[in-house]
């Protein structure tokens, strides 16, 4: 076979069969007519076949179907609906077996073991659910770009007609202002846990022996009673940051007013925390008998250094949250008044 044949068999043999013999014709005539009409060498074919260029290359312009997964018209969608399915779906299935695996805890093993199987199923689960995620999706989008109808040369069916008023719909973020939503559901995520945790701190804040069997529940820390009697002051709690959440998930980055309600919030939590703390009536005397006898400290020391070191903590943990939301609420402002200033003028 000439190199003619040899070019065109290597085009024609990555299409389907019934284009085959018609596009056969085509493109012997194409190169025909490149040619010299008469006695044309084969350095002349070969300069043609190079103009033409990889036989794969060609046979992927005639073929109806792309020669590629996911093309250029839906690729950045499918990035996106990627991005935004993933820590939703991570979320739930996280949230669900977090407080699943906490309220199935029967108190026979200890803190460390209860939370390193619970690590483990977390991230067992998020592994699995992220594989799920990722499959199906692509799954998706393959059968789109194989099977929808195209328009135009690279079709995407999920977006309307761009016109430039959706450019009001996307303001300019500065980067340090941004709220992911990865942060957000973490954020839910961690409410839920602490939530789940509070109704069950009975049975983690315990105090353990050792036995033949491993560690074995002896006495909690917490009177469960006196716990489970402020249950209104934390659902108010949990409400609060749900509403903090959504109101991130709205507004999409760190302004003054929210980072005033992250502070006030923060404010709010840490004096239901006082509230639950300070009552006398929260931690079992028995228990923290035991602790002063081990410690080589009156019960009354114990109780003091148990509340004080939690509020310093809690204290600590909401005035970081609470800088963290004012240092970002400030940044960009100035640039980004700049730039209205000089769009103004």
């Amino acid at each position: 076979m000439n190199l003619i044949d040899l070019y065109i068999h290597e085009v024609t043999r990555r299409l389907p069969e019934k284009n085959r013999d018609d596009i056969e014709m085509e493109l012997r005539s194409t190169i025909l007519d490149m040619l010299p009409e008469e006695n044309h060498t084969e350095e002349e074919i070969k300069k043609v076949l190079e103009t033409l260029g990889d036989p794969a290359l060609l046979a992927s312009r005639y073929n109806d179907r792309p020669s590629y997964l996911i093309g250029p018209g839906l690729y950045n969608k499918y990035l996106s609906i990627l991005k935004m399915a993933m820590p939703i779906i991570l979320f739930i299935i996280l949230l669900v077996t977090a407080i699943e695996e906490i309220f199935i805890y029967s108190g026979d093993t200890g803190l460390f073991s209860i939370f390193a199987g619970l690590l483990a199923e977390l991230s067992g689960s998020a592994i699995n659910a992220g594989i799920h995620v990722f499959f199906w999706i692509t799954i998706v989008f393959i059968l789109i770009e194989r099977f929808a109808p195209r328009k135009e040369e690279h079709q995407n069916i999920f977006n309307r007609k761009w016109t430039p008023e959706q450019l009001k719909e996307r303001p300019i973020i500065h980067e340090k202002r941004e709220i992911k939503r990865w942060e957000v559901l973490l954020g839910l995520l961690w409410t839920a846990i602490w939530a789940s945790l509070y109704f069950n701190t009975p049975k983690l804040i315990a105090i353990y022996e050792n036995s033949n069997n491993g560690l074995q529940f002896a006495a909690s820390i917490i009177n469960e009673d006196i716990l489970l009697a402020y249950w209104g002051i934390v659902s108010l709690s949990v409400v609060l940051e749900i509403g903090i959440a959504v109101y991130k998930w709205r507004v999409r980055q760190w302004t003054k007013r929210l980072a005033w309600i992250n502070a006030c919030t923060n404010a709010v939590f840490f004096i239901f925390a006082w509230i639950i703390i300070t009552d006398s009536r929260l931690f079992n005397n028995s228990a923290i008998r035991i602790i002063g006898d081990n410690l080589d400290m009156e019960s009354t020391e114990v109780l003091i250094w148990l509340g004080v070191s939690v509020l310093i903590g809690i204290a600590i943990a909401c005035m970081i949250d609470s800088y963290e939301g004012f240092k970002k609420a400030y940044k960009g402002i100035k640039k980004n008044q700049q730039s209205e200033g000089k769009l103004n003028d």
